[in-house]
């Protein structure tokens, strides 16, 4: 909300454009959905390619940039803490 607001206080050409790229921005996240959804329940195959998609993008994840994931986590956590303590 504050996100919006402070774009409708941007001079108006600026907002108008980026409240349109929102609007349509979730325009297509509705529409997706909505396709998505109809594709998954007309078929159970189509629901299990699904399925076997985002598991093999998920067990695709297990690096950064060959990094372990979990080092990046506890990284990038331990960097923010570290500023966060800084600030305080």
């Amino acid at each position: 909300i504050v996100f919006i607001i402070a774009i409708a206080l941007m001079s108006g050409t600026a907002a108008l454009v980026v409240m349109a790229g929102l609007i349509l921005m979730l325009v297509f996240c509705v529409y997706s959905r909505y396709i998505y959804s109809q594709a998954t329940s007309k078929s159970s195959r189509a629901n299990a390619m699904v399925s076997y998609q985002w598991n093999e993008i998920l067990r695709g994840i297990k690096t950064i940039q060959g990094l372990s994931l979990l080092r990046v986590i506890q990284s990038r956590f331990s960097a923010s803490h570290l500023q966060s303590t800084n600030d305080a």
